[in-house]
């Protein structure tokens, strides 16, 4: 038999177990595929694709595997061949190693493209 309980905590409990019971039931599995199955797309930043296994990686419950699978879908699904080869050559390989040299490979283009940039005209209006 429980304890009693006044009306606030009575409110609590009654609250807690109804959205425990409402709750949908999280699914290993899914979750696992939707990690399993992510990968790099053409037009995504070299930021936005780690930083979404991430998100993605907690509901999968590999508990203290997680950065390695994190980085592992990384190494995998990386689309520079590269950078992919210079990953594979890390013996010992640490998620925030990874993605350092993930996002390293962007920053020259970055700066290319700044360099490159809009280009632009000196006209100038002549009088007669």
């Amino acid at each position: 038999m429980e304890p009693a309980r006044g009306p606030t905590e009575q409110n609590q409990y009654l609250f807690e177990t109804f959205e425990a019971y409402c709750k949908p039931k999280h699914n290993v599995i899914m979750e696992r595929y939707k990690f399993n199955s992510r990968i790099q797309q053409e037009n995504e930043s070299l930021d936005e694709f780690p930083t979404d296994l991430k998100k993605l990686a907690p509901m999968c419950e590999y508990n203290n595997l997680q950065q390695e699978m994190v980085r592992d879908r990384l190494v995998v699904e990386i689309r520079k061949p590269a950078v992919k080869e210079r990953l594979l050559r890390e013996p010992e390989l640490p998620l925030k190693s990874a993605i350092l040299i993930f996002t390293a490979d962007q920053e020259p283009q970055k700066g290319l493209t700044l360099m490159k940039g809009p280009t632009m005209y000196n006209v100038q209006n002549r009088t007669k």
